[in-house]
């Protein structure tokens, strides 16, 4: 498939021309490689976005039209606004013929739904990574490698090096590497449900007949209180911060969600690590304990780590926490609640469409409101003032304080002793008047 895109070059440089720029319905670009020098482009922004929604524009060789020129080239780099649908920046590479390229391809799965493993044996696909690096010529590179999951059963897993390649195309694998690519699993519930039914389908011992009592039965006043039922309440087994990654957004509103989680690991001995597989830094309570998640993915695409680490780990919905960053409560303010809407956030937008679920926990850190609604975007990316930061850190401690007990199951008794601490004033001198609710990035 051909696919071609337009461009004009662009005389004017740097951060002001380029934000004009933007604000004219374009997007700077570069165009650089082969054997003559880098050309700065601009581009229509409308045009670059609709080709960028699809997948083979990642993947394929495009035409770029520039001065009445048409050139080979690929995708190698964009970069996205934190929390608007709106392209910052594009890169282009020129291609050659005779020379090898190195890309990353998408994985297309297919026919998991025939395999023994599933239909038979009760199975579920797992997709342990989805795109792959290969080196090939120019002419020779494929949209996307097939991986045929029909013969596959439980167990059993396929690796890199069992794909079928088009000729001339070639995995980029260290020596003796060959990643697995997916497996077939028995999901955890499956299991268990399993081993109930076998306990049950033993007979219990019948107890001996207790004798009748030797006195009349003891008038209601004398008998002991019945026990209420507890909430059947799952234990949080994920608990997720939102916010944006680079430091120039560490200390800005946007980031409590980082904040609290960054903050309990350090109070519990926690180290945050780097995983590539889910784009976001990962650590673990204790040994089979809850796990916190930090998305590196910028605000909008949070659910994405969110999705790979639940769906891995078999945790539902309702056993996730989200922190987040929250306009509507002033600084100071920390509040728990189980489901509900979005209210514009698009980190809990991105997370409600991966899980298909809103049945998530969610924590209130407030961060104030700006008191005009059309100032929340550029508010949140914003630093507090230094009273504003410490009445968000104190609400942040609140929160921690009743983690264990989220953790532990007693998602109720968090609330309540959440909510019924000492509330704070009004809100703190120097930030506006909360205003109604209005959507928030």
């Amino acid at each position: 498939m051909k696919i071609e895109i337009s461009a004009r070059r662009r005389e004017a440089q740097g951060t002001g021309a380029s934000r004009r720029l933007r604000s004219s319905g374009k997007v700077p670009g570069i165009v650089y490689g082969g054997d003559r020098e880098p050309v700065n482009i601009e581009l229509d922004h409308k045009e670059l976005f609709q080709h960028l929604r699809n997948e083979a524009f990642h993947a394929s060789i495009l035409t770029l039209k520039l001065d009445a020129a048409a050139e080979p080239v690929l995708l190698r780099a964009f970069n996205m606004h934190p929390f608007k649908s709106q392209v910052q920046h594009v890169d282009f590479q020129r291609v050659s013929k005779d020379r090898k390229i190195h890309m990353k391809v998408p994985l297309h799965f297919v026919n998991a739904e025939k395999s023994p493993g599933v239909k038979e044996q009760g199975g579920v696909a797992n997709h342990v990574i989805n795109d792959i690096d290969i080196t090939c010529l120019p002419d020779d590179l494929p949209e996307f490698i097939q991986v045929d999951m029909g013969e596959m059963t439980v167990g059993h897993s396929i690796h890199v090096r069992d794909l079928m390649f088009p000729q001339g195309v070639e995995p980029v694998l260290h020596r003796g590497e060959n990643p697995v690519v997916a497996t077939i699993i028995v999901p955890a519930l499956v299991t268990e449900e399993e081993e109930v039914a076998a306990a049950e389908a033993v007979p219990a011992p019948r107890k001996p007949r207790r004798p009748p009592p030797a006195t009349r039965r003891q008038p209601r006043a004398a008998r002991k209180p019945r026990r209420k039922r507890r909430s059947n309440l799952s234990a949080i087994r994920l608990i997720v911060g939102l916010g944006n990654p680079g430091r120039e957004h560490e200390r800005t509103r946007h980031n409590a969600g980082f904040w609290l989680v960054e903050r309990f690991a350090v109070s519990c001995g926690i180290t945050l690590r780097q995983d590539k597989k889910y784009q976001a830094l990962v650590g673990r309570h204790a040994p089979g304990g809850a796990w916190l998640l930090l998305p590196q993915t910028f605000m909008n695409e949070s659910g994405r780590a969110v999705l790979m680490l639940a769906g891995f780990f078999r945790i539902a919905p309702e056993e996730i926490l989200v922190v987040h960053d929250e306009l509507d409560f002033a600084p100071g303010v920390a509040k728990l609640k189980q489901g509900g809407g979005i209210a514009g956030h698009n980190g809990l937008r991105d997370i409600s469409q991966r899980l298909a679920s809103h049945e998530y926990w969610r924590m209130r850190i407030g961060i104030g409101h700006p008191g005009d609604p059309a100032a929340g975007a550029d508010y949140v990316l914003q630093k507090p003032s230094p009273e504003d930061r410490a009445a968000i850190d104190g609400a942040i401690d609140k929160a921690i304080d009743v983690l264990p007990l989220c953790l532990s199951g007693d998602l109720q008794g968090a609330m309540l002793k959440l909510h019924t601490q000492d509330k704070p004033g009004e809100q703190p001198a120097g930030s506006a008047p909360l205003a109604p609710p209005a959507g928030k990035p």
